[in-house]
């Protein structure tokens, strides 16, 4: 005899919750990872020491060209690497 179709929702829905469940406990478990170090120290790196940010852009830049930059995330990006290459003086009493 076929088994009715309300047994057979019953028994989905719990297999979704079960699954569900087995993955939000599996999410919050788990252990640390280890320290950069190896040595088992806490303490954060000294300013300046090899630090990198990385960015995900959701674009591909078609030109890192100054000059021809297309859309405002390529200009962004452009003027991102080009800002630190150039520093002006700035202005001071009896200045330029």
């Amino acid at each position: 005899m076929p088994m009715p179709k309300h047994h057979r929702r019953l028994r989905l829905g719990a297999l979704i919750l079960l699954l569900a469940f087995s993955l939000l406990l599996s999410a919050c478990g788990g252990s640390a990872p280890a320290p950069a170090g190896g040595s088992g120290s806490t303490n954060p790196p000294a300013a300046g020491a090899n630090e990198t940010l990385t960015v995900a852009i959701g674009i591909d830049a078609d030109t890192l060209d100054p000059a021809g930059q297309t859309t405002t995330t390529i200009q962004n990006m452009v003027d991102y690497v080009v800002e630190t290459l150039l520093n002006l003086p700035t202005a001071k009493a009896g200045g330029f």
